[in-house]
């Protein structure tokens, strides 16, 4: 969080607006993780207002963080509404690592809403990102994902 926040300001104090977009959607799901519901929120929304449509990750990463602020207020259509779309920016993409994270912010909503298995459920997502993770060599982020599916998140 602390090299997060000083890449932004620095990069405020530059005049520097691409690259900090994507500085504080990252910044916006690591707030989400210590709890820190409102700023992260404050965070999503101001990438959201300043993003252009053709930045495709500012656009992605919005919409994640917003995801899991919203999920854990129990807002949950709309949160999987912002998961979903997220995951079709990536779909679009060319990153294999960056579909993963949304398909794993998707699971997580989705397991917040209730949905882990089935149809739509979390455990789909997670898989699917675990399997982009072990095709990309990523073992780390795939054994991540895997214990959140059975840690009950998803």
């Amino acid at each position: 969080e602390r090299l997060l926040r000083a890449d932004s300001e620095a990069l405020v104090a530059l005049g520097e607006s691409y690259v900090r977009l994507t500085i504080d959607g990252l910044l916006a799901k690591v707030l989400i993780e210590r709890g820190a519901l409102d700023e992260a929120e404050a965070f999503a929304i101001a990438v959201r207002d300043e993003a252009g449509e053709d930045d495709a990750d500012a656009q992605a990463l919005w919409r994640t963080a917003l995801a899991g602020v919203l999920a854990r207020r129990g807002r949950f259509d709309e949160a999987l509404a912002l998961a979903e779309a997220a995951v079709g920016i990536r779909r679009a993409g060319q990153a294999p690592m960056d579909l993963a994270d949304a398909l794993e912010r998707l699971g997580e909503v989705r397991a917040l809403a209730g949905r882990r298995t089935g149809p739509g459920g979390a455990e789909g997502a997670y898989r699917e990102a675990v399997r982009l993770a072990t095709a990309k060599g990523d073992v780390v982020s795939a054994a991540r994902l895997r214990g959140a599916m059975v840690a009950g998140r998803a």
